[in-house]
């Protein structure tokens, strides 16, 4: 009974908007479905965007660099002759999570249609990116799952990935590498959906700013209330 109390005032001073705007308000049914769209054309328009060749390589916000522990040797290793090396495990690991980022589609659109009005509520209240925040703290751990062995197959038979992983899991068991660094396909799907994250965000802000180029019309509505 006090969360649908809290709900209801909530979605009236959250929703309601002044008399004097040429718009009805909108509901908070309306409100849920919307950003529930939102999420899924986020998460759609992203993932196609990454899934294009270049789609990670090619894009500086997203390019997925070495694991962290490699990286601080990179210098050294492209001193002693290893640079070919060093370019080729950074092209395999951005190709890996361009060919596999598109396979997980369904299961981002099947995690966005469980925005609840509770979840509705707090982006509304939230910030610039606060559907995209919603997500990534909601999806991020089925998402690993579903991206994880799509990335082992592609990287599998790539000669510099082979080799990181045989030094980096007995770091890794003895906590001097963190879980995330242990294997290049855990790097690479780590980073994956980071970058899926960051291309969400920077639409949701552009939606934002301007809601007519959210497409659906009550898309427009509820974009136009949270700015």
């Amino acid at each position: 009974r006090r969360q649908c109390m809290v709900i209801g005032w909530g979605g009236a001073a959250l929703l309601a908007w002044p008399a004097a705007q040429p718009t009805a308000p909108v509901s908070e049914r309306d409100a849920t479905q919307a950003l529930r769209l939102a999420l899924q054309r986020l998460s759609a328009t992203a993932l196609q965007e990454l899934a294009r060749p270049d789609g990670f390589f090619g894009d500086a916000e997203v390019r997925i660099g070495l694991p962290t522990a490699l990286a601080q040797a990179e210098r050294f290793l492209r001193a002693v002759g290893r640079g070919a090396q060093v370019d080729s495990l950074l092209l395999a690991m951005n190709r890996a999570a361009e060919a596999t980022i598109g396979g997980i589609a369904d299961t981002a659109q099947a995690l966005a249609r469980n925005l609840t009005l509770v979840d509705a509520l707090q982006i509304l209240r939230g910030g610039s990116t606060a559907c995209t925040d919603w997500f990534s703290l909601r999806a991020r751990s089925p998402l690993v799952d579903r991206l994880l062995p799509g990335v082992r197959q592609a990287v599998a038979g790539v000669e510099a990935a082979a080799l990181y992983n045989r030094l980096a899991a007995p770091a890794a068991r003895e906590g001097l590498l963190p879980a995330d660094q242990a294997s290049v396909e855990q790097w690479v799907t780590t980073r994956a959906l980071d970058g899926l994250f960051v291309a969400m965000a920077r639409r949701e802000r552009q939606w934002r700013d301007n809601p007519a180029v959210a497409g659906e019309a009550l898309l427009k509505r509820v974009f136009g209330l949270l700015r």
